[in-house]
């Protein structure tokens, strides 16, 4: 967040940020973040008082992925994102455990994803913190990419919304099917310099095996599309 693209982010109109972070530890947060907490947090108030003088509706939150280490963390975040008069709410999932995240993860990474206790517990110190509580019904009530692609489609079309409405480009401008794909390289439709008709048109392609009952291979482990198949074989009702 330098000063010249702070101005650059306001003046693309940009709906919401979120800023990841684990923990409010400088030496913990390094240690899964690879920065350091004192830049991030300046970069933060520098983008929070230009937004106020500008009078921009940037909206600027926190996206938090929670640790095994890091449950007792999420209470020192609250207080954080309050400290920096932050206004985008705060998003809170533990470390992801699908397949198609884990097969990239390191031994300490696997050891990291949080258990039942774990998620008994975050829940617990969410429930008591009103600063979180707030924070997250803040996300929960703005309109978001997110929350129109998963609006629209329906439990009862029991299909894919990614494969449907949605398209993700890689840091490298490939076109893939979602979010979920670690590996752009592998499991793409194309690059988005490529004819757009031509991406969409494999896009539907996967989404007609799904509903077909045939999981894609860039689709394998993923709990979406397992679901669908689940809820697609006779006698079965989610």
């Amino acid at each position: 967040f330098t000063a010249e693209n702070i101005d650059r982010i306001i003046a693309a109109n940009i709906h919401t940020i979120l800023i990841s972070i684990e923990s409010t530890d400088e030496a913990e947060f390094q240690l899964i973040r690879g920065g350091k907490l004192p830049r991030v947090i300046s970069g933060i108030t520098n983008l929070v008082e230009r937004k106020i003088a500008l009078k921009s509706t940037l909206k600027v939150g926190f996206a938090v992925t929670v640790l095994k280490q890091t449950v007792q963390q999420i209470n020192a975040i609250g207080d954080l994102y309050k400290q920096l008069h932050m206004d985008g709410g705060i998003s809170i999932q533990p470390l992801q455990s699908m397949d198609c995240y884990t097969q990239f993860y390191s031994r300490d990474m696997r050891q990291s994803i949080p258990n039942g206790d774990d998620r008994i517990a975050l829940n617990k110190l969410i429930a008591t913190d009103d600063t979180l509580k707030y924070a997250l019904k803040t996300y929960q009530s703005h309109k978001n990419f997110y929350t129109d692609l998963f609006t629209s489609v329906s439990p009862q079309q029991n299909v894919c919304a990614w494969l449907e409405n949605g398209l993700y480009i890689s840091a490298e401008g490939i076109a893939t099917s979602c979010f979920f794909m670690k590996d752009a390289r592998k499991n793409n439709y194309a690059p988005l310099a490529d004819n757009l008709a031509e991406i969409l048109g494999r896009r539907a392609g996967l989404s007609k095996s799904l509903k077909e009952n045939i999981i894609p291979a860039q689709c394998q482990g993923c709990g979406i599309a397992h679901n669908i198949q689940r809820r697609a074989k006779p006698g079965i009702t989610s």
